[in-house]
């Protein structure tokens, strides 16, 4: 038996997406990377031998909100724009 976490994001409503497959059947917490800026709900799905379960209801709605997330890497192709350098007078 195993469980699975899915994640519904305000970016994609009404879409639960697979984010973790919880394998140790005496697991009681696991250690998500969530997205950041983003309003969040999540359901569980048990699984067996029959297959899965329904999804358990959903988290409340507003319930998880993610804070402004830092770039993950330095923007290709950035370049400054060099100033105009003092006129000197002549």
């Amino acid at each position: 038996m195993h469980f699975l976490v899915e994640q519904e994001s305000d970016h994609e409503p009404n879409v639960f997406k697979l984010i973790y497959n919880v394998t140790n059947p005496n697991a009681t917490s696991v250690q998500l990377n969530l997205t950041g800026w983003a309003v969040l709900r999540f359901r569980v799905r048990a699984v067996n031998s029959l297959g899965p379960s329904r999804p358990s209801l959903p988290t409340e709605a507003g319930r998880c909100r993610t804070s402004q997330g830092k770039p993950d890497k330095f923007p290709d192709n950035f370049r400054g724009v060099p100033k105009e350098g003092r006129r000197t007078r002549q």
